[in-house]
């Protein structure tokens, strides 16, 4: 880490439907290195790694130290052939991916499905696609061996199949967030060991929330919030 590096200042313009981010994102990933290498002693601790996909190399090291130390694997917008996708318990494919990275299936709803189609073929665990206010599709890949040792309970999950989640009915302010938070909130159902359709659907709550108030992840939701949006849509 630089010393004294106070971390990246960004400004949002949001409407609620879309957002512009200014930032200094480019310099964070693309010039000067501004993040530590990872540790395999902290990889071997943790019950379960979350890895950003945007790092190159050094996310790729951080998935193979998983996989030597048998830990679950959770990341998000990687391609469906990637050693990434091929190596996670649990991968969220964000609708900004679809639109930059497969065009095709983000206008098209067979084209979409064909993708999905296939990032269950190449994944051993929990896809899901989240595209804003449309539904989450959700599902489980071909498997590896016991799905609990992986960190992901199969609950009613039937591997190969699309499931649907609707999304809650929020008002928006700021969507900025609402993809780290879905992944965050999907390693706290899998250390609960929750079944899919559970870890799915509290993860769709905490990023719903997270969507109605600025800036959201500053600002996270607390737990009972959570429960409280579960409980009213079920």
């Amino acid at each position: 880490m630089v010393p004294d590096y106070p971390g990246v200042t960004e400004v949002v313009v949001s409407d609620g439907v879309s957002r512009t981010v200014f930032g200094r994102y480019c310099d964070l990933l693309f010039t000067t290195k501004q993040w530590d290498d990872p540790d395999p002693m902290k990889i071997v601790a943790a019950r379960i790694v979350s890895v950003d996909s945007t790092f190159g190399e050094a996310t790729l090291a951080a998935a193979r130290h998983a996989a030597a130390a048998g830990k679950p694997l959770v990341t998000y917008d990687a391609r469906h052939d990637s050693e990434l996708t091929a190596g996670a318990a649990a991968l969220i494919i964000s609708r900004e991916y679809l639109r930059r990275e497969y065009p095709a299936a983000a206008a098209s709803e067979d084209e979409r499905a064909g993708l999905f189609a296939g990032y269950l073929k190449h994944c051993p665990g929990l896809v899901a696609f989240t595209t804003g206010a449309r539904p989450v599709w959700w599902g489980r890949g071909r498997t590896k061996g016991d799905g609990r040792r992986r960190g992901l309970s199969d609950g009613n999950a039937v591997p190969g199949r699309c499931h649907e989640l609707e999304s809650f009915p929020v008002k928006v302010v700021d969507t900025a967030g609402a993809g780290d938070s879905f992944r965050g909130g999907l390693v706290y159902g899998m250390l609960q060991d929750w079944p899919d359709a559970e870890c799915v659907r509290f993860s769709a709550a905490v990023a719903a929330l997270v969507c109605t108030r600025a800036p959201g992840c500053v600002h996270p939701p607390a737990l009972d919030e959570v429960r409280e949006l579960l409980s009213v849509k079920r």
